[in-house]
């Protein structure tokens, strides 16, 4: 009791900041201002909109953000619709028409807003998209900018030369090198014979890219089918219809199907790559992928984060010198891609290897995580999407909608809670089947390990 009273009293005193020192009064707090905000769990689906032109529109409600905005606008074009021999031509027509204003503007109006609201667009395998955060008094000059520039396209001839020029100026960038190299030597991996996708940017490429060329992408790709708006902040449906309304009225012809090729399964290879001034090892294992208008999503990424989980514990355990596991499975375009990463030091380098690829035997022929397991990360997994923003949420549902040809019929807090541990074997065994798995090693590596006893070498040279 008298531990009860001593509370109390001690709750009621003034604050005191050191010995002999009291904290002025306007300087005391009531110790239920510090009680940490309610967070409300974000289990509903995005509102969607189809406006009657065919371009959909996804947005949340986000009273909260107090006079902030997020937009986003995705597009159903990547590096994948770039033709041989063009290299960065994505990149340069969005870039271009983003920064050049639209043809409904007059071209003083059109490039003003253009500096007010111009970032650099992010441009993918299949998809590009353009973001941005702005004061909600913004909100409706940005829509009428985008609206603009992606339904009226034109590239001004001084910031098509000021992009081009700023390229030009960074190819190569020296610390890039080794990083680039990686990367196309993965994407050969993965791809096989989609040759868009093992394309890079060149000097020549770069040089070669026409204002005519760029208008005639815009053109097909930007087409009322092929985009997703995304919106979040204090809206309603009658704020969202008004700044959309542009591209409601927006008639065009669709764009026409994208014809890719899913790579065909190759006999297991080792890739080996050299590079210089790299002091550990990468080891990136590569199986099959998932194409678009896949129901497994949820599935394959409580899958992924198991196997990242699981297998850094196992080549942990056996070598010790196992650092920075990461696992993904992308969607297309083609079949897309499923990989496993993580580096170790060059004396253990192909010990590594060989280990890895024993334990992903083993879990193919016996699946080893029951619904316990399944449940935990997929718990994990939910806890983190409760975390994120309103927009950010919309924009994955509504990059899903783009790729995948359907909206969510159920939030991904739902799609996560009804995945099955029999769900993640049968996708185990579809991604890493062993003897089409492709090993890629690049770094400092051991050339004269035995890697032929885990599966035909490739040597790419430097």
């Amino acid at each position: 009791m008298k531990y009860a009273l001593a509370l109390l009293f001690v709750g009621c005193a003034p604050l005191v900041a050191g010995p002999g020192r009291v904290l002025p009064s306007s300087m005391h707090y009531d110790p239920a201002t510090f009680a940490r905000p309610i967070t409300l769990e974000r289990t509903e689906l995005p509102r969607r909109l189809r406006l009657a032109s065919g371009v959909e529109v996804m947005w949340s409600p986000e009273p909260a953000m107090k006079g902030l905005a997020d937009v986003g606008l995705i597009v159903k074009c990547g590096r994948v619709d770039e033709p041989l021999g063009r290299a960065g031509l994505m990149q340069f027509t969005f870039s271009n028409v983003l920064a050049s204003g639209g043809g409904a503007m007059d071209q003083v109006h059109g490039l003003r807003a253009a500096r007010r609201f111009v970032s650099s667009p992010a441009i993918d395998d299949g998809e590009s998209w353009y973001e941005n955060t702005v004061l909600e008094s913004e909100l409706p000059d940005l829509l009428a900018h985008l609206t603009s520039a992606i339904v009226t396209p034109r590239i001004d001839s001084e910031v098509f030369e000021r992009l081009r020029q700023a390229v030009l100026d960074g190819l190569p960038l020296p610390e890039s090198k080794n990083a680039l190299r990686a990367s196309l030597i993965h994407r050969s991996a993965a791809n096989g014979n989609i040759a868009a996708l093992n394309q890079t940017l060149t000097e020549a490429s770069v040089s070669a890219l026409t204002a005519e060329q760029m208008l005639t992408h815009a053109r097909r790709c930007f087409t009322p089918n092929n985009l997703v708006l995304v919106l979040s902040g204090d809206l309603d449906e009658p704020k969202v219809r008004k700044l959309a309304d542009g591209f409601a009225t927006w008639t065009g012809p669709p764009a026409p199907p994208r014809a890719v090729e899913h790579t065909p399964g190759r006999p297991r290879q080792v890739w080996l790559a050299p590079i210089a001034d790299e002091p550990r090892v990468t080891v990136t294992i590569i199986g099959k992928g998932m194409p678009p208008g896949t129901l497994d999503r949820a599935g394959a990424d409580i899958l992924m984060a198991v196997v990242r989980q699981q297998l850094f514990s196992e080549l942990r355990e056996l070598l010790g010198a196992i650092y920075s596991v990461s696992a993904d499975a992308e969607v297309g375009p083609g079949s897309g891609a499923t990989w496993v990463r993580f580096t170790t030091r060059r004396e253990v380098a192909h010990s590594a290897v060989l280990a890895a690829s024993r334990i992903l035997q083993r879990w193919f022929e016996r699946w080893p995580m029951g619904q316990r397991s399944t449940d935990e990360v997929a718990n994990s997994l939910r806890k983190f999407d409760r975390r994120r923003t309103g927009y950010q949420r919309t924009f994955d549902a509504a990059r899903r909608l783009l790729v995948d040809g359907r909206p969510d019929e159920k939030s991904w807090d739902a799609q996560l809670a009804n995945v099955h541990w029999l769900d993640l074997s049968a996708l185990f065994t579809a991604f890493f089947r062993p003897d089409l798995m492709q090993l890629v090693v690049t770094g400092d590596v051991d050339m004269s390990a035995p890697w032929s006893e885990i599966g035909t070498p490739r040597i790419i040279p430097e």
